[in-house]
């Protein structure tokens, strides 16, 4: 709707440059904060339109103090020939009675889809109090169509005159013909074609497009209504005969079933809301008051999948817009080639922040360290059994005739040989426990004084560090 006319778009264009023009200067902010002590004007919402009514209602109620604030940018910027153009194209902007009528109007249009929008983001809302909300502000709309452009401009005329502007409409300079001695002058009648033509172009084209938004997209709230609406309060459901009892049972259990089977047996759900009717409170109760009121009683199965459906159905529109908030905090334009897999990932943890803070870390990378091995086994050792720590092995010395134990060694006891030689272009790391010396490829090597550094397995055949295993091994 931001974008339902070239009017509009000037609009929030204009919008934009104040915020950017006191934003991107300290000096500047600070002449803005000088001359507006309350609200400070804000950057428009790029992915929620409806929040755009923070930017707006800085300017709305404040729009003398922040032209004073841009003249004052005038008369102190004299070396930043750019900032002063700026300043005085905006406050121009400011001075044109058809931008301040404007402003008016978008503000009432955001204030209140605002209300809404936060009353859809609630997560216990409830589909009679969604369609309740959208129907009301429909209305507000359709009233506001008649009625609100005259108090516009009445309220716009009081800002103008406030800056000492004159508030009438700009009109465009149109061909003189020449009159004839009985015709009157026309001036009136310009006028009010100028302020016709807003009235029109602009002002019924934003209300129009807004009504016609609010009823397309939640027309399928009334589908719901007319399948739902005799759960949704104790009142509807009270209200209801046999007759029409009947009709609507047999309606949603239709709806409900799928090869000659139904998530409720029909017989059996007409009789538990018969007894509901009587038994329920006088009080008006919701469809949540009337679940946890059967649920305590637990002798009403098939009332309970009704309830459980309606109460499950998406109404809220929190999760998609803060997704698509979250998706672009998370990939900008250093992060181009994420994956989408990635991408969704890294959307879920964060949007899910609350569930991700009670997850055991440990368990998950475990889980993920069993099915991501960045290493396999050695060819020579895939059919080779480990032997632990327990256990002995009698492995070669460096003539390779005599024997001796030696047991698994933990990682963290490796030590650097001072005496050893360089193998792979990186030092040899000792064992501890046999003085064997280890390369960086995991093969085991002998010392700079044993073979000249060849590998190992020339004369200290089977002692071998596999990687991947926490600790050092011996093989046989």
């Amino acid at each position: 709707m931001a974008q339902s006319c070239g009017k509009a778009i000037s609009f929030f264009g204009v919008i934009q440059r104040i915020y950017t023009l006191f934003f991107s200067s300290t000096k500047r902010w600070k002449i803005l904060t000088d001359n507006v002590p309350k609200l400070t004007v804000k950057s428009l919402s790029t992915t929620r339109w409806e929040s755009r009514i923070n930017s707006v209602q800085a300017i709305r109620y404040q729009t003398p103090q922040i032209r004073a604030a841009l003249l004052e940018v005038v008369r102190s910027s004299t070396n930043d020939p750019k900032s002063v153009s700026d300043a005085e194209n905006l406050v121009t902007a400011l001075e044109n009675f058809e931008f301040l009528c404007g402003m008016v109007i978008w503000h009432d249009i955001l204030f209140s889809i605002n209300m809404v929008s936060q009353k859809l983001q609630s997560k216990i809302v409830c589909m009679d109090a969604a369609i309740h909300q959208i129907e009301g502000v429909i209305s507000y709309f359709k009233r506001y169509r008649d009625e609100g452009f005259s108090h516009s401009i009445k309220i716009a005329t009081e800002i103008a005159e406030e800056m000492d502007v004159e508030p009438i409409f700009p009109t465009k300079r149109k061909g003189k013909r020449k009159k004839h001695f009985d015709e009157q002058n026309d001036q009136n009648e310009e006028t009010l074609a100028a302020i016709e033509s807003f009235r029109i172009n602009y002002f019924l084209t934003m209300i129009d497009m807004e009504i016609a938004s609010l009823t397309s997209r939640f027309e399928q709230m009334k589908t719901f209504e007319n399948l739902f609406g005799f759960l949704l309060n104790s009142e509807n459901l009270k209200s209801l005969d046999d007759n029409d009892l009947w009709k609507c049972c047999t309606t949603f259990a239709e709806a409900f079933s799928h090869d000659n089977s139904s998530d409720v047996d029909l017989n059996d759900f007409i009789s538990e809301l018969q007894v509901l009717q009587v038994i329920l409170p006088d009080d008006l109760m919701s469809a949540p008051e009337i679940f946890q009121f059967i649920t305590v009683e637990d002798c009403y199965p098939n009332v309970s999948i009704a309830y459980r459906i309606l109460l499950t159905i998406p109404v809220t529109v929190a999760s998609a817009e803060r997704s698509f908030s979250k998706l672009k905090l998370l990939k900008n334009y250093l992060r181009s080639t994420m994956s989408q897999d990635r991408l969704n990932g890294l959307a879920t943890c964060s949007i899910e922040k609350g569930i991700l803070e009670n997850v055991d870390l440990n368990i998950v990378l475990a889980d993920f360290a069993s099915r991501n091995a960045r290493r396999t086994w050695p060819r020579a050792l895939q059919n080779t059994k480990p032997v632990l720590a327990e256990a002995s092995l009698l492995v070669g010395t460096r003539d390779g005739t005599q024997r001796r134990r030696c047991d698994a060694v933990p990682r963290s006891d490796l030590r650097d040989d001072g005496g050893a030689t360089f193998f792979g272009g990186g030092k040899v790391k000792g064992c501890s426990a046999c003085s064997f010396s280890y390369g960086s490829t995991g093969d085991c090597v002998s010392d700079s004084r044993w073979n000249g550094g060849r590998l190992a397995t020339q004369s200290l055949k089977g002692h071998r560090w596999v990687p991947g295993l926490p600790g050092l091994t011996c093989w046989a």
